[in-house]
């Protein structure tokens, strides 16, 4: 369960105690202009995440899956309420980002939440379009981009563990399968 942190100093972002040693949590409360917005990030380090190249290509999918699925369902009304969210892959599992009116962040929360408890299939219209988009990405960072990009991307391939070769991660998106995908969710979380 969450314990209390100590107050908010200043709009920084607090973090979130809780007994499980594996969840880190920050919150940071807005006070620009007096509005009550918040912004939150939750970090889930999945070992089954960081396993290898084709496991990295797998969470980052899932993630981008979900919330393509998402998109076409409330993305919309959520902007209109005034909430965002973002759900990405990092490199020891998956990063869950909320922001906006704080009495509002708990829907969002509970709808990315319950959207992950039951993802256990892909889509067929959300796994083409991410399968696409990782493939173009992938291929475009393999063959141009600028060279200080270029060098960036060596540089963390070198220095961040864990991190896979870029060749490595376009192989196993190659062989992905939307099949793949089924329970992955399930198994980033066990």
């Amino acid at each position: 369960g969450l314990r209390a942190g100590p107050e908010p100093d200043g709009g920084q972002p607090q973090q979130l105690r809780f007994r499980q040693r594996w969840l880190r949590a920050w919150f940071r409360p807005g006070a620009v202009n007096g509005q009550p917005k918040a912004a939150a990030s939750i970090i889930f380090r999945c070992p089954a995440a960081a396993a290898g190249a084709a496991e990295a290509a797998l969470t980052n999918a899932y993630c981008r899956c979900v919330q393509e699925s998402l998109n076409d369902e409330c993305a919309h009304q959520a902007r209109a309420a005034g909430v965002m969210y973002k759900l990405e892959h990092v490199d020891c599992g998956f990063i869950i980002q909320f922001l906006g009116f704080n009495d509002r962040l708990p829907a969002m929360a509970a709808a990315v939440a319950s959207k992950m408890a039951e993802y256990n299939e892909v889509p067929e219209a959300a796994w083409t379009v991410v399968h696409d988009e990782q493939e173009r990405d992938l291929k475009n960072t393999l063959t141009g981009g600028q060279p200080y990009s270029q060098a960036l991307a060596a540089m963390d391939e070198l220095l961040i563990f864990p991190r896979w070769p870029r060749h490595e991660l376009m192989e196993a998106v190659q062989r992905m399968r939307r099949e793949d995908l089924t329970g992955w969710g399930r198994r980033l979380t066990e």
